[in-house]
């Protein structure tokens, strides 16, 4: 995980979007003190189940409301990217939900998974992987940028913008993380 994080503030670094890069950096640090904060947390976690083979990018558009629910698209293609702790496609889910105006919902499906798996004390690391998520949403909308001209740059930057700057994606989630 730390290493997923160095290589997405490293891709970031080139990013001359205008922005404080006071806030980037500072968003650093602080991502840098919670996994040292949470890396136990996170290990025994993977000691105890909760790491296994997942999605690994469980957006909105790849679940299906059927009876059972059905996911498709999953990253299976790389191992890495699929072997993780559960909360992280829940907390994809969770910033699906608040980047589509329904934040209420995320927070309801937050706190009813955590009480049905009987893991409530997992909600700031659940924060953690929720802001982490926004941080590849804001770089893969960065990365896009640089792979388009005209208008379809113009938007992807402006997509990296709004991700950047939304304080639910970043300052309110890390904060409360730990």
């Amino acid at each position: 995980m730390r290493h997923a994080l160095s290589a997405n503030f490293a891709a970031l670094s080139g990013w001359n979007a205008p922005r404080p890069s006071a806030t980037v950096d500072g968003l650093r640090e602080r991502f840098d003190e919670l996994m040292t904060a949470l890396t136990p947390t996170i290990e025994r976690r993977a000691a105890s189940g909760h790491a296994r083979h997942c999605h690994g990018d469980l957006r909105l558009e790849h679940v299906f409301l059927t009876r059972p629910l059905s996911f498709i698209d999953p990253l299976d293609f790389d191992a890495r990217l699929c072997r993780t702790d559960v909360l992280t496609d829940l907390a994809f889910l969770i910033l699906g939900l608040r980047s589509g105006g329904h934040a209420t919902v995320g927070e309801w499906l937050s706190t009813a998974c955590l009480e049905r798996w009987g893991q409530p004390e997992a909600a700031g690391l659940l924060s953690f992987f929720v802001a982490y998520r926004a941080l590849v949403r804001t770089k893969v909308a960065w990365i896009r940028s640089l792979q388009m001209d005209g208008d379809g740059r113009s938007a992807a930057l402006a997509e990296a913008e709004v991700e950047y700057h939304d304080k639910e994606s970043f300052t309110v989630w890390v904060k409360f993380a730990v």
